[in-house]
């Protein structure tokens, strides 16, 4: 690299502050989300073991855990809708409420039925949370950082996922709720700065308002650069229409395809099995006798989780989506498998202790592999394949069906757990993870550093060298037309 190259890097990262400032204000939604996705792995043992505020069943225990995931497929419909209207800004300020709410539950809480109501009422705001922050992230961003600013709603989910389960087994429910109230509040009083969404701002015709928006973004005074990606947009957005009218565009090609592609991300995220994992960890542990603390072995595995979601920052956009999503999955299969394997070997012999490390090693790999690819790409992809006329109405029902996949595994979960065994349930997320693998390898395109055009002609079947070709004109175009 040139000394004159590195001073025009160095030039472009110092610029990328605001937008950075603004994506860590947004993600504190995603924040809260996570502490609400852990809550009950704590909790759960807690309210199952002596020192209970109030006695609940395995059947209860499951529902707590699941009615999150149950109300997250409502949350997107309304959050969509919000953000269509009201702009992603204020969408992701509302989200803060419902978070709010569930937490005041859980500290007058006097038996199951407030967990049910705070669980099913914190969801709404995690719907909220995933169906505004990747419209948000995706109408901020620029073509090069795109990929990492998005990871940051999965390492905003894996900070928050942490507090609970490194505090709560510390606290009683009631200190762990006025705790977790910090954060929606910290949300408020943040992001109320923040700029708005361009493209929101073009949609309702206010170009002043875009540009001074897109000026902070970028940190830049009014110019070429400015004028052009406002240009840009007033062109992305010329085909405006209301929420409901938006769903129409689901005929038009590329949309199923992309649609088909996008929800397979997210299945492949729910047959992971590490929400699934995250929500019973502590009672996997404790019901297996492993080498080491449960509370420790928790906490170790969401470190790793933590640093390997850290870590993905700088592949994404080196290494691209689908290499880091084909190594995700193919280690999550993996895991889920050597834990079911564990668990067939326990059924066979009573007496195992050369096996006992084996569920916390595969419990820890799960994370791991998960952070990388499976946890933040699929909404890297949802913010990057769809036009903006369409990105609400396809957010809405790509977040609604990852909820009720989420729902239903988590509920699936424990029944299935009971009827015929963990080595069962373990088998079949590792084999439904494999059928995702095959999905992934087959039909999705690399969307790294490519425009919305570039993908969707990707999608409606053009090759990557047609693209290398058109890329390869444009220079050429460009050099004639400077001399």
């Amino acid at each position: 690299m040139t000394v004159e190259t590195g001073k025009m890097a160095l030039e472009r990262e110092n610029k990328q502050w605001p937008q950075w400032l603004a994506v860590l204000s947004a993600t504190l939604c995603l924040f809260n989300a996570g502490i609400c996705f852990t809550w009950s792995s704590p909790s759960l043992a807690i309210l199952q073991g002596p020192n209970t505020p109030f006695n609940i069943t395995n059947d209860e225990a499951s529902w707590i855990a699941s009615l999150m995931p149950f109300g997250s497929a409502l949350g997107p419909i309304f959050g969509s809708m919000c953000a269509r209207y009201l702009g992603p800004k204020q969408s992701i300020i509302t989200s803060a409420v419902p978070f709010l709410v569930s937490y005041i539950l859980i500290i007058f809480a006097k038996n199951a039925s407030y967990l049910y109501a705070s669980r099913f009422i914190s969801g709404i705001g995690v719907g909220f949370g995933f169906s505004s922050v990747p419209i948000y992230i995706g109408e901020i961003a620029e073509n090069h950082n795109r990929g990492a600013l998005t990871i940051m709603m999965m390492l905003m989910l894996g900070f928050g996922s942490g507090l609970p389960i490194c505090v709560g087994p510390f606290l009683t429910l009631q200190m762990m709720a006025i705790v977790s109230c910090i954060f929606p509040i910290l949300l408020l009083a943040t992001f109320v700065f923040m700029p708005e969404s361009p493209y929101y701002l073009m949609r309702l015709g206010k170009e002043d308002e875009a540009r001074i928006s897109l000026q902070w973004l970028r940190r830049q005074k009014e110019g070429e650069a400015v004028q052009g990606e406002i240009s840009q947009i007033k062109k992305l957005v010329e085909n405006n229409c209301s929420f409901f009218e938006c769903f129409k565009e689901i005929r038009n090609k590329p949309n199923p395809k992309a649609l088909f592609l996008i929800f397979s991300t997210i299945l492949a995220q729910q047959f992971s099995g590490a929400m699934a994992v995250t929500f019973y960890q502590e009672q996997i542990y404790a019901s297996n006798d492993i080498p080491i603390s449960p509370y420790l072995a928790v906490i170790i595995s969401q470190c790793l989780g933590t640093v390997f979601g850290i870590a993905s920052i700088f592949f994404i956009d080196r290494w691209g989506r689908k290499p880091l999503l084909i190594l995700s999955t193919s280690g999550c299969c993996l895991s889920t498998a050597l834990i079911g394997i564990y668990y067939q070997i326990s059924y066979i012999q009573n007496d195992y202790p050369d096996v006992k490390w084996l569920p916390v090693l595969a419990t820890n790999s799960l994370m791991i592999f998960f952070s990388i690819g499976l946890a933040p790409i699929p909404y890297t992809i949802l913010g990057e394949v769809f036009s903006s006329s369409f990105k609400e109405a396809a957010t809405c029902m790509i977040s609604v069906g990852g909820a009720i996949a989420s729902f239903t595994v988590t509920k699936l979960f424990q029944v299935f757990h009971d009827s015929f065994g963990p080595a069962f349930v373990f088998y079949s997320l590792s084999f439904m993870s494999f059928t995702m693998l095959v999905v992934m390898i087959v039909f999705l395109p690399e969307t790294m550093n490519k425009s919305l055009l570039d993908i969707q002609n990707l999608l409606l079947g053009g090759s990557e060298r047609d693209l290398s070709a058109k890329v390869e004109l444009d220079i050429k175009n460009k050099k004639v037309a400077n001399e």
